[in-house]
């Protein structure tokens, strides 16, 4: 019996640790699938992605919220959209259903008359409720003194 139990029991450790890989595949995908709605200006695709409660808190502090958000990638508004960058960084990690991945980006802005790349950190937040995954909230913030990717 308690070899039984012993079996049993690294069964479900190993189950575990697979399913955390699992879930980090399945993040990553979900988070190409937005970035692909987002350049393509899929809305209908983004509507089922992007949580109810969404906002997405801009470096400039402006908070945004699920409808305009929708609304400008749709239009085309959004400064990923005109300028994707250069992607330094793209980190994802898991925390039971959460995802959080974190990019740094080097960009050139269209308000930077010099021309020089800025880079911004932006973490997005992803979260599986039942066998769906749903955008819920992303930050940005500028990176005033370059700093070189991590790893």
């Amino acid at each position: 019996m308690r070899d039984f139990i012993v079996c049993a029991a690294l069964i479900v450790g190993l189950s575990a640790g697979g399913s955390a890989q699992n879930l980090e595949q399945e993040a990553r995908r979900f988070a190409q699938s937005v970035d692909a709605a987002v350049t393509q200006r899929d809305t209908a695709s983004l509507e089922g992605m992007i949580g109810d409660g969404f906002e997405f808190v801009h470096s400039t502090g402006r908070v945004e919220d699920r409808a305009s958000y929708i609304r400008r990638a749709a239009g085309g508004q959004l400064a990923s959209q005109g300028n994707a960058g250069e992607i330094l960084e793209d980190r994802l990690s898991i925390h039971h259903a959460v995802a959080i991945r974190t990019t740094l980006t080097s960009v050139k802005l269209p308000t930077d008359a010099s021309g020089t790349a800025t880079q911004i950190y932006t973490r997005y937040v992803y979260e599986k409720a039942g066998a769906r995954w749903r955008w819920i909230s992303a930050q940005s913030t500028v990176v005033v003194k370059p700093v070189k990717p991590v790893g």
